[in-house]
């Protein structure tokens, strides 16, 4: 599956997300993100829905292996990737004490 391909597949069916990837992507105090911020291969990026019903029944997973990122399904699609940093913002709060996340 090509880049682009799989961006689609991503952005329209969504993926599960692994325990260790979860802890990086939770590392603001109650921000639970919904989308996935992903670089494929080539430079693609795509932003895959997470923790929806689509993405629950998706065939893909993003799983952390060894300080590295991959989406993978039961097959064999193995693909490394970049997730997308939290925002530092993510983490502050404005002057009247709301997220600005």
């Amino acid at each position: 599956m090509n880049p682009v391909q799989l961006k689609i597949a991503l952005a329209q069916r969504g993926a599960r997300v692994d325990d260790g990837v979860r802890g990086v992507i939770a590392s603001v105090p109650d921000f639970v993100p919904d989308t996935l911020d992903l670089t494929l291969p080539e430079g693609v990026r795509v932003r895959v829905p997470v923790d929806d019903d689509t993405s629950a029944a998706a065939p893909y997973s993003v799983v952390g292996e060894n300080g590295h990122t991959f989406v993978v399904d039961a097959g064999a699609l193995r693909v490394e990737v970049e997730a997308g940093p939290v925002p530092r913002f993510y983490g502050r709060r404005t002057t009247s004490g709301r997220p600005m996340w």
